[in-house]
């Protein structure tokens, strides 16, 4: 069925008001106005009234910033997610990075939640991995962003089961290209695949762009 905004409520052709609705973000696809969302019981009748979920590679971004993050802060891992994800500060975000235009699902949390755990804990084990092919650099020279976006790479490929290597290279290359130019992106690549190639998996990050994985 066809929707129509009247100011304050969500009403089908049929004349029923469904509810009220809330400043948040997105409607594109029931033709409102990207500000305006309904929050109601309007969402049994129509699936797609919801608020769109983060991409998979906007929360694989997301997990970059909150690694390079802590890199400076030196917090508790899971006080870094909290702290990034609680909604006041959450909001001021989405109005400077269009990452933070959707929240992350109850899914991407935990994935959030593992990786950026799984870095902090694991972060010797992987700066030996990419200090062993950075060849002619020490790891001290290599950026703090660049070094984040490895960092999550290799745990990604290590102990992430449900990612591709081939895609996490990708990304890695397509998230340090993004935040600090192409060189660093080439740089990125040629490490990541250094270390794929050394356990026998596909490495090079592809000519053309991914497609993004879908949402979880």
């Amino acid at each position: 069925k066809v929707l129509a905004l009247n100011k304050e409520k969500l009403i089908d052709l049929t004349g029923k008001t469904f509810g009220k609705l809330t400043v948040l973000k997105r409607g594109e696809n029931i033709g409102l106005q990207p500000s305006w969302i309904c929050q109601c019981e309007c969402v049994r009748y129509y699936p797609s009234v919801r608020q769109a979920d983060m991409t998979r590679g906007n929360a694989r971004e997301l997990a970059v910033h909150l690694i390079y993050g802590r890199s400076f802060t030196g917090e508790e891992p899971e006080q870094t997610v909290s702290t990034r994800l609680a909604k006041e500060y959450y909001n001021k975000l989405a109005q400077e990075n269009d990452v933070y235009a959707e929240r992350p699902s109850r899914n991407q949390i935990a994935y959030l939640d593992k990786v950026v755990s799984g870095v902090a804990n694991r972060a010797d084990d992987l700066n030996a991995e990419i200090q062993k092919y950075s060849i002619g650099w020490d790891i001290s020279r290599i950026s703090r962003l660049a070094r984040s976006v490895m960092q999550l790479a290799i745990y990604e490929i290590l102990y992430v089961e449900d990612v591709p290597t081939g895609v996490a290279v990708s990304e890695a290359v397509r998230v340090a290209k993004k935040y600090d130019g192409d060189d660093t992106g080439s740089f990125v690549n040629g490490i990541l695949g250094s270390f794929a190639r050394s356990l026998n998996a596909p490495a090079e990050a592809p000519a053309e762009a991914i497609v993004e994985e879908a949402a979880e």
